[in-house]
């Protein structure tokens, strides 16, 4: 009866933490390391060009100032 009772409760909370969409899971280093992993993601963000956009940004020397 003890090991039956265990896998009922074992199973609702399997799907209950299913269910979670925003898990919280800090690890070892806490909030702070979690910051400053967001942080680095932002940082190295790069947005996928979109259909008929040039991939490369133009050099600073080959922009044509207006105006000087």
């Amino acid at each position: 009866m003890g090991f039956i009772c265990y896998r009922k409760r074992e199973e609702k909370a399997k799907s209950i933490s299913a269910q979670n969409k925003n898990p919280h899971i800090l690890s070892h280093g806490g909030y702070r390391k979690l910051e400053e992993k967001i942080m680095l993601e932002k940082k190295n963000y790069r947005p996928l060009p979109s259909e008929g956009e040039d991939t490369e940004s133009p050099s600073p020397y080959h922009v044509i100032k207006s105006g000087s």
